[in-house]
């Protein structure tokens, strides 16, 4: 586990543990919808937005382990079921979760502003 991720577990927070792992998972997915979408515009943006799904799903697959590792989650009880068996509700954590993903979403507004900048024919079509 890298320092970042280990620093994000420093207690031993069963609930901390399940709304973090669960934040991961969403983050890491959503982070793989921008290099997918990318792969057709444009590879420079492509590389940039795979490195940072790339290290989002590093740190979703070592809060998995770890958390497996600790006892806290069952070995193949998902996100979604761990953070049920400790009530975490995703309206809870809505204004965390904004707040922890607004650097990805200021990525993908940047990469879409830089691909009209470099492709203004692309937005045309897709207006028309």
């Amino acid at each position: 586990m890298d320092e970042t991720t280990q620093n994000m577990f420093r207690e031993d927070d069963p609930q901390a543990a399940a709304e973090l792992l669960g934040k991961l998972e969403r983050g890491s997915q959503e982070a793989w919808k921008v290099p997918e979408q990318a792969w057709a515009r444009d590879h420079q943006v492509l590389a940039g937005a795979s490195d940072m799904a790339r290290e989002l799903h590093d740190q979703l697959l070592d809060a998995q382990h770890w958390t497996v590792e600790s006892h806290l989650r069952e070995p193949g009880e998902s996100a979604q079921q761990f953070a049920e068996r400790y009530q975490v509700g995703a309206e809870e954590d809505e204004p965390e979760w904004a707040r922890v993903t607004e650097d990805t979403r200021r990525i993908a507004l940047a990469a879409g502003l830089e691909l009209q900048r470099r492709h203004p024919e692309a937005g045309r079509e897709a207006g028309s």
